[in-house]
């Protein structure tokens, strides 16, 4: 079964990337060990099944090994001397015919969220007592990390915290996100004063912190992992954001650009290297008031506009929309809606629903988690989004 799995999920993969070497694979299992023969098979293909079931290791050996006795110890070690085999860990399937999915990778921020529930917005000069107050792990990267792993979709984070945050690493791996690009710098992990008034609405104050301070190199490390169809996660919240976009785009990957914080210079610079641009309807009327502009006549090639309570539109450069309406709930906290919005709609759409059927799965989530206090640990998992539109 390893080796049919194996043999079957290279092939397909190699057909795809056009990649036509031949050579012997020897797969070592914990049970057991086997060679097969593959075709279409280089380093890009193992680099994308590290995130199927089963730890396995994978030896690629040359081309005309084969000709060549082939003998391992009974450690599972090649006899062969190293330094004539590239060695590189991976995942295989071992006990499933599912076949590997794509994946989402997040460069996004990280926040600390303090939570400050008010009678009203304080006014200038006004001191206002609290009544109540709560932390919470929030920024809208984390959001839209923790919104694509409840919905279903493999999610990488790429990030960066402070000293004494480690709580947040074991957060979002709760969650499912995979979290081995968040980095540990010496500056204190972003965070928000986030003020929610009886309506539910809020007003939001920004410390940026370590999101502004990740070194380009940890962008690189995470995407060299990544393959052609994956998804980058990008919002106006970190560094590096157009040079992360560039790059994304060389390696073939999908590239979507939340334009929040919205910055007209930022999105400038972005804008020639992304797929996807998501605004609110507020960014998308200062989009098009700065650059003179109308949505239709972006040059990108899809855009997503979400319209709080009038629900969102999807579009493509050919003509095509899709609509989805907002369910009428009892807002409590609209704090991430957004993000969750965008998290399961880049979910949907990786794992291949069509723009109508991830608008109103995206939608149900955001409506499920405006009902609820807080961010990140607000937004719902994808059982609950099943049941919300069951009603």
């Amino acid at each position: 079964m390893l080796a049919t799995l194996c043999q079957r999920n290279i092939q397909r993969d190699g057909r795809r990337l056009g990649i036509g070497k031949e050579h012997f694979v020897k797969v070592t299992h914990p049970v057991k060990e086997q060679r097969i023969r593959v075709t279409a098979l280089d380093l890009q293909i193992l680099r994308h099944h590290r995130r199927d079931c089963a730890v396995a290791r994978a030896q690629i050996l040359p081309p005309g090994f084969r000709r060549r006795p082939y003998k391992t110890d009974t450690a599972g070690k090649s006899a062969k001397s190293a330094s004539t085999q590239a060695v590189c860990n991976v995942i295989l399937a071992t006990g499933s015919n599912s076949e590997a999915t794509l994946a989402i990778y997040n460069f996004g921020s990280i926040n600390i969220d303090h939570f400050y529930r008010v009678p009203h917005f304080p006014a200038p000069g006004e001191t206002l007592a609290a009544e109540n107050y709560v932390v919470g792990l929030g920024g809208k990267g984390a959001n839209q990390s923790a919104a694509a792993a409840k919905a279903g979709a493999t999610t990488y984070h790429i990030g960066g915290i402070g000293p004494e945050s480690d709580w947040i690493v074991t957060r979002l791996a709760e969650w499912g996100v995979k979290t081995r690009h968040i980095a540990r710098i010496e500056m204190a992990t972003g965070h928000a004063i986030i003020n929610v008034d009886k309506t539910g609405e809020n007003t939001i104050v920004l410390f940026a912190g370590a999101n502004r301070a990740m070194p380009f190199s940890l962008i690189e490390s995470a995407l060299a992992e990544a393959m052609a169809g994956d998804t980058l996660l990008l919002q106006n919240e970190t560094a590096h954001q157009a040079e992360a976009a560039r790059l994304a785009r060389t390696l073939g990957l999908h590239v979507t650009y939340s334009a929040a914080p919205f910055d007209v210079s930022a999105v400038r610079a972005i804008l020639p290297h992304i797929t996807l641009l998501a605004l609110n309807a507020v960014e998308a009327d200062q989009l098009c008031r700065a650059l003179n502009t109308t949505l239709d006549s972006l040059d990108v090639p899809e855009i997503l506009v979400t319209r709080g309570a009038e629900g969102a539109e999807w579009r493509d450069r050919t003509g095509q929309r899709a609509f989805a309406n907002a369910h009428k709930v009892t807002a409590v906290d609209t704090t991430g809606a957004g993000d969750t919005f965008l998290g399961y709609f880049a979910a949907g759409r990786d794992m291949g629903l069509t723009p109508a059927a991830a608008l109103t799965r995206a939608g149900a989530a955001a409506s499920l988690k405006v009902t609820r206090p807080g961010t990140a640990d607000a937004i719902p998992r994808a059982a609950e989004v099943d049941s919300f539109l069951a009603q």
